[in-house]
């Protein structure tokens, strides 16, 4: 298992900051908080970007 810091997950998806990445995570991105620490699982990042998958017509 690999766990992304909400900067890695940032970098990752390609946002400059972190109000796109607040969006998907109250979209339902899945993230495991831990004291202070926010990590996003990289299967859970998978699943979701694969579930919100949709053809642009």
């Amino acid at each position: 298992m690999k766990y992304y810091t909400l900067k890695e997950a940032c970098n990752i998806l390609g946002f400059k900051s972190y109000k796109s990445l607040n969006e998907y995570i109250k979209k339902g991105l899945p993230v495991v908080i831990v004291g202070k620490s926010k990590r996003i699982d990289e299967q859970d990042l998978q699943e979701f970007m694969n579930k919100n998958k949709q053809v642009l017509k």
